[in-house]
């Protein structure tokens, strides 16, 4: 995904490269609805090609008609191992269309020294906020994010930010609920930089678990359910995995 996101940049066709550190294919991007900084792909996405693999069929999928919801689809849920996507067709615009919304980006555009960003520099902080956060799992293993950000009631982050002033949390696009930094809440419950074993939580990163060399499917899945358990307890907020798993389930 990444490499097509920089050629379709370098061509001038795509003005947005907040995916230009994704991993993974092209094909599976819709899967996840990928998404960085309030951009997620159903907001680019036209269509989708795919293989009903029960028939061997081609058949083409509107983006409307797909269940894009924030780090999800119908591929992930109903539509389950039933299609093989083979390509996707963007809705992509030239000019300029970015955000710096994010403390992140601002924090590191501000580190830059850069005070009227272009389009360029707002691509390279990103980049290298990526590169900050996320380790290499050629060098150290992981699946990137393991948990989505939580949405909770505005009634409810009102009440966390009461008890917890440095919560750290966004806005939806529907204003309707409040996106809450998975990140955040698993460092507040005391698990950055935890280490069990072969496994352990990312010390740069929260949100990353990872294998040290060694660690099993079962004993990040051990890992991930002590994490979802005490977040639960303690903010009365479910973690939901952003990972598929197979072969165990995370209580």
């Amino acid at each position: 995904m990444a490499s097509a996101c920089l050629i379709l940049h370098q061509k001038g066709v795509w003005r947005d490269r907040k995916f230009i550190t994704y991993s993974g294919t092209v094909g599976g991007a819709p899967i996840q609805n990928i998404g960085a900084y309030g951009v997620e792909l159903k907001d680019v996405l036209d269509s989708v090609e795919a293989i009903e693999l029960s028939t061997g069929r081609k058949i083409t999928l509107q983006a409307s008609a797909c269940g894009f919801e924030y780090r999800t689809s119908f591929f992930k849920t109903k539509w389950k191992q039933q299609y093989l996507i083979t390509s996707i067709t963007l809705a992509l615009h030239k000019e300029e269309n970015f955000s710096i919304a994010y403390e992140a980006i601002q924090n590191m555009l501000e580190k830059m020294e850069i005070k009227r960003p272009s389009f360029k520099a707002i691509s390279e902080a990103i980049i290298a906020i990526r590169k900050q956060k996320l380790p290499d799992p050629a060098i150290l293993g992981n699946a990137g994010s393991f948990f989505q950000n939580p949405l909770i009631a505005t009634a409810h982050h009102q009440w966390l930010k009461q008890q917890y002033p440095s919560l750290i949390a966004f806005n939806t696009q529907d204003h309707k609920q409040i996106k809450i930094s998975a990140a955040w809440l698993i460092e507040a419950a005391g698990f950055k930089g935890l280490r069990q074993g072969n496994t352990g939580v990312y010390a740069a990163h929260a949100l990353i678990l990872v294998n040290y060399g060694g660690a099993t499917g079962k004993d990040i899945i051990n890992l991930a359910t002590e994490i979802k358990q005490k977040v639960q307890n303690q903010f009365d907020i479910t973690l939901i995995p952003e990972v598929n798993i197979v072969g165990g389930t995370i209580e």
